[in-house]
């Protein structure tokens, strides 16, 4: 009987741990004294280039080919 006390307050106490568990993958912090900053979105390739001054947005399409690489105003 208490080899299963043991094992249920074993497993409560991990899955009350998880639940204030610091995420592993945290979104890196950036400098906001910068004109420019970068903000990812849904697809993993692209990203906001947001001018700071102007309020301007671009896409920034990046990938492991220098060919595929580019960045285009959004209006």
């Amino acid at each position: 009987m208490k080899k299963i006390w043991f094992i249920f307050l074993l497993i409560a106490c991990l899955l009350f741990t998880n639940l204030f568990a610091e995420p592993i993958f945290s979104e890196p912090t950036q400098n906001t004294n910068v004109r420019y900053r970068l903000f990812p979105t849904q697809n993993t390739w692209n990203f906001l280039k947001l001018d700071t001054i102007t309020g301007r947005i671009w896409q920034v399409q990046w990938s492991m080919e220098p060919d595929d690489r580019f960045v285009i105003p959004i209006p």
